[in-house]
């Protein structure tokens, strides 16, 4: 098997800079001397030959080429994550895992349900659940971290398939001298002047 370009070492580094987009607290994170840090990132730089950050005195910066670098250099470390989860996942008798995405505007009784599902082939499944954003859910499960995710109006992508669950109401939550509490529905138009709070996940 061929030799990769670049070892795990050299994305994870890559990584957390750009981040950071700080060497010394990109270097405290990884646990190595901010000179080894920029040593591994020129080191990167050479065998890839395009400049992933400028650094202009003490700012640093995603190039265009580091951007999309960045794009793609998470996926192999998600997967040896995963594949570090399956792994010991095996010590503990689990048949397999089962990872699933849910947007916090989801309806937690559907999060529920799933978790409760005895599946009598698997009877050691582990399911694992993950509250995100519906954009960082897509993702998920475009580069595999997650099996499926319980989302709230995903946008159209050819490359994952949709099935819709459920529909529920949203409500809001006002004060009662507000002058639109007393209306019987409200359209996200009438809300336009109006301060959100929006819950973290």
């Amino acid at each position: 098997m061929q030799k990769p370009l670049l070892e795990i070492r050299h994305l994870s580094a890559i990584i957390i800079l750009s981040e950071e987009l700080n060497y010394t607290q990109a270097a405290i994170r990884l646990g190595m001397s901010q000179s080894g840090l920029s040593r591994l990132i020129q080191d990167a730089e050479r065998r890839l030959g395009r400049t992933l950050f400028c650094r202009n005195h003490n700012k640093v910066e995603l190039t265009d080429a580091g951007r999309i670098f960045i794009a793609e250099a998470t996926l192999p470390i998600e997967h040896e994550e995963r594949a570090i989860q399956y792994t010991r996942s095996l010590a503990h008798h689990v048949d397999d895992n089962l990872a699933v995405g849910r947007s916090q505007y989801a309806d937690p009784i559907l999060t529920d349900v799933l978790l409760s599902v005895h599946l009598p082939h698997y009877p050691n499944l582990n399911v694992s659940s993950h509250s995100a954003f519906a954009p960082e859910l897509a993702a998920g499960v475009l580069c595999s971290r997650l099996d499926l995710a319980l989302i709230t109006h995903p946008a159209a992508n050819p490359r994952l398939s949709t099935v819709r669950l459920t529909e529920s109401p949203m409500y809001i939550l006002m004060a009662e001298d507000n002058p639109l509490a007393h209306r019987p529905k409200l359209k996200l138009t009438d809300l336009a002047l109006s301060r959100w709070i929006v819950f973290d996940r």
